[in-house]
C-alpha cells in the first residue's frame, strides 16, 4: 500500500561532497535510522516519514546531531513557506555551493534533504491541487521503465506526488549544488514553474488559491532527472 505524507503543522521561524550514492549510516533526526543502498527494501527506506524533522531542524533550528552546513546562514526569520521565502533560500544554497569543499559530506547530505524539504513542502502548500509526499520504493516499482532510468539515490529518495505526476524537489537542490548557474536552476524559478503548471492562467502570487494542475509526463522525465549526485 502506498504511503504518503501530509504536513500540517504551522511555522516557528525563530533564529546555524555529494558522493555517487550519498549514502549514510545515519540521519540522526529524531528517530532516524538508515537510508539504504540501492536494491535494499522498504521500510529500511522509508525516509517520507522523516520529513517533519528535517523541515523542523531547518525552519526552527531544532536539535540535529551533527548538524547542518552552515547553520548560523540559514535565513531562518524569512523560511514562511511563502514562495517568494525560496529567494533566500537560493542564497543560503550559493553560500553552500561556494563552500562545499570545507563541508563534511554529513553536514552537506543533511542539509541536502532538509532544503529540499522545505522547498517541496513550499510547493505543496502554496498549490490549490492536492501534493503527497512519498517514498522513491512508493512510486518507481509501480513504473518500471521509468525506474529504470531514476535511479534511488539521496535527490530521489523522497518525492511529491498529485493525480498527474510527480516532482523531485531534493534533487532540484543537488543541480543547483553541482555548478548549475542558470536562473532556471534555482529554487525560486523551480517552484515557480511547478505551480504554474498547475496554473497556467492565473498569477502565481503564493497566497492566491490555484487551479487545476498539469505536470509534465514521463517523456519529460527521463531526460530531466538523472542522479543528483
Amino acid at each position: 500500500m502506498t504511503s504518503a505524507v501530509c504536513l500540517r503543522r504551522a511555522p516557528r521561524p525563530d533564529r546555524n561532497v555529494l558522493g555517487s550514492h550519498c549514502i549514510l549510516e545515519e540521519l540522526p533526526v529524531q528517530d532516524i535510522k538508515t537510508l539504504t543502498a540501492p536494491g535494499e527494501t522498504a521500510p529500511r527506506r522509508d525516509m517520507a516519514r522523516h520529513i517533519p524533522g528535517l523541515i523542523a531542524a531547518f525552519v526552527d533550528g531544532e536539535g540535529i546531531d551533527g548538524g547542518l552546513a552552515l547553520d548560523a546562514h540559514i535565513p531562518r526569520h524569512r523560511l514562511d513557506f511563502h514562495v517568494d521565502s525560496l529567494a533566500a533560500l537560493d542564497a543560503y544554497l550559493f553560500r553552500l555551493r561556494a563552500s562545499r569543499s570545507q563541508i563534511d559530506e554529513k553536514s552537506m547530505t543533511l542539509s541536502v534533504l532538509a532544503a529540499g524539504c522545505y522547498l517541496g513542502e513550499v510547493i505543496r502548500r502554496s498549490s490549490a491541487v492536492p501534493w503527497d509526499w512519498l517514498n522513491y520504493d512508493d512510486y518507481f516499482p509501480r513504473r518500471p521503465k521509468l525506474a529504470s532510468i531514476v535511479r534511488y539515490d539521496l535527490g530521489t529518495c523522497i518525492l511529491l506526488q498529485t493525480r498527474a505526476a510527480m516532482t523531485l524537489p531534493i534533487h532540484q537542490v543537488g543541480r543547483l549544488l553541482k555548478d548549475r548557474e542558470g536562473p532556471e536552476y534555482a529554487t525560486h524559478s523551480y517552484a515557480q514553474r511547478e505551480l504554474a503548471r498547475a496554473s497556467p492562467r492565473q498569477s502565481h502570487d503564493p497566497h492566491q488559491a490555484r487551479g487545476p494542475r498539469r505536470l509534465p509526463g514521463s517523456r519529460r522525465a527521463r531526460s530531466r532527472f538523472g542522479p543528483v549526485c
